[in-house]
């Protein structure tokens, strides 16, 4: 399972991490623009994200 977290807060996002990583592989982003790009990257590679953990209030 691919997934990808898109969080600002450090905590949040390690939380995250250590919660979701034994299910699978975890990319880790921290804005907005970064998981846009992350995300593009995968449907281009076809690989994509088979669950996205996004906070809606990030910067970019």
């Amino acid at each position: 399972m691919r997934m990808l977290i898109a969080e600002d807060d450090f905590v949040s996002r390690e939380f995250l991490f250590k919660l979701l990583s034994r299910y699978g592989e975890c990319d880790l982003v921290v804005d907005g623009l970064e998981a846009l790009d992350a995300y593009l990257i995968a449907v281009k590679d076809e690989k994509p994200y088979d669950l996205i953990c996004l906070d809606i209030i990030m910067p970019r």
